[in-house]
């Protein structure tokens, strides 16, 4: 998709929706008694979501260091005759993730790939080795991805009853703003519950394009961090968000600003609700600084067609 302009995160939430809400397929990942599971950035967590959420049993590792689990789960799984199988979970699947699954195949183990692009590059290069897993999405702006890994969530994450759309988007359209708007600060503390980490990181991913300054994790994370020292600097211009979290024991009472959330809550609900304040961020930041990362990111995009990617896997021993 060519960028000419691009819209603050919250649009394309309810653009999100919207697709989801008609007809996300109801998918179960095939039979396995183990799965590595991986995949770039943003996919990696949403790896982790639906294998947590649908009770499977895994273990997850970003591209970088695959290799080695590659390595020693297959060695593990072939002396207990257990059946594993390595699951990728990415966009377009791409890039990083071709060479994986070339290894994970090499070494005997079948590979699932989640992917929301049909007549991908691993399908193209593997075939009928890979066992495609497609996530229908509309097609939206470079690093956007919150129509492609909300449905992969809709559709694979759950047990028995899936996440109510409808009721999500009435929670997105109707979030509160921190008094004055979220323009009045340029720092963010951000808070989840310790059943939503993943998101917590997805949503980190969406702030490290920004120009303001941010801190986000679940509540252990927060408090580990605390202990060590990362509470220590506060600012008149930092706001401290806590989203779904009942316990306001991080900031100054005047800079908190809770974000309730039903209880019963999933991961769709909460990266829907997490990415539509980042759009709310975006709007009132520019309002005043103007939209950098709009601005930019045609720029990013010519730029990266022209990267070299290299391949998450080493020499062999």
């Amino acid at each position: 998709m060519e960028v000419d302009y691009v819209k603050t995160l919250d649009h394309y939430v309810l653009e999100a929706l919207d697709h989801i809400e008609p007809g996300t397929p109801d998918v179960s990942l095939p039979e396995s008694e183990d799965t590595i599971v991986t995949g770039s950035q943003s996919g990696f967590f949403t790896g982790r979501i639906i294998h947590r959420f649908s009770g499977r049993t895994y273990v997850a590792e970003m591209e970088q260091q695959v290799q080695h689990q590659i390595d020693t789960r297959s060695e593990l799984w072939e002396k207990r005759h257990v059946r594993g199988d390595v699951t990728i979970v990415s966009a377009t699947g791409s890039r990083n993730v071709v060479p994986i699954a070339g290894y994970a195949l090499d070494k005997g183990l079948p590979v699932n790939l989640v992917v929301c692009k049909p007549d991908s590059e691993m399908v193209r290069m593997f075939g009928r080795h890979v066992k495609e897993i497609l996530i229908p999405a509309p097609e939206e702006p470079a690093t956007i991805n919150t129509a492609s890994y909300g449905s992969m969530i809709h559709a694979l994450a759950h047990k028995g009853k899936k996440e109510d759309v409808a009721r999500i988007r009435g929670i997105v359209k109707s979030l509160p703003r921190p008094f004055g708007g979220y323009g009045c600060f340029n720092q963010y503390f951000w808070i989840f519950p310790d059943t939503m980490p993943e998101v917590a990181d997805m949503v980190e991913w969406k702030m490290l394009a920004e120009i303001f300054g941010t801190d986000i994790g679940s509540i252990s994370r927060y408090r580990t961090r605390l202990m060590h020292g990362a509470g220590i600097h506060d600012s008149p211009h930092k706001l401290y968000i806590s989203v779904g979290v009942k316990d306001d024991i991080f900031g100054p009472p005047e800079r908190r600003h809770h974000v309730e959330l039903p209880d019963d809550l999933g991961p769709l609900g909460y990266l829907m609700v997490g990415y539509t304040i980042v759009g709310q961020m975006q709007r009132d930041m520019g309002d005043i600084r103007g939209y950098p990362f709009a601005e930019r990111l045609p720029g990013y995009v010519q730029r990266a067609r022209g990267w070299k990617w290299d391949s998450p896997i080493g020499p062999q021993s």
